[in-house]
């Protein structure tokens, strides 16, 4: 093989044969319980409960405002 050549096997991801073993588990992929949105909504308003979970880690973290250094 040459130094240049392409390799595109190297940036497919591994299979795992089943779910990763970090997955999150449905229950809780599909959000929060409703019983439990419902009473949290009643206490603290529609506006203030997101109740879904994030499709990407960082979505949950602190917010980074355009020209913060990180």
């Amino acid at each position: 093989m040459a130094l240049l050549d392409p390799e595109p096997g190297t940036l497919r991801p591994r299979t795992t044969g089943g779910p990763a073993g970090d997955r999150v588990p449905d229950d809780r992929a599909s959000g929060t319980p409703e019983t439990l949105r419902k009473d949290l909504v009643r206490l603290l308003g529609e506006r203030k409960v997101l109740h879904s979970a994030p499709a990407r880690p960082w979505d949950a973290s602190m917010p980074r405002w355009p020209g913060t250094a990180v």
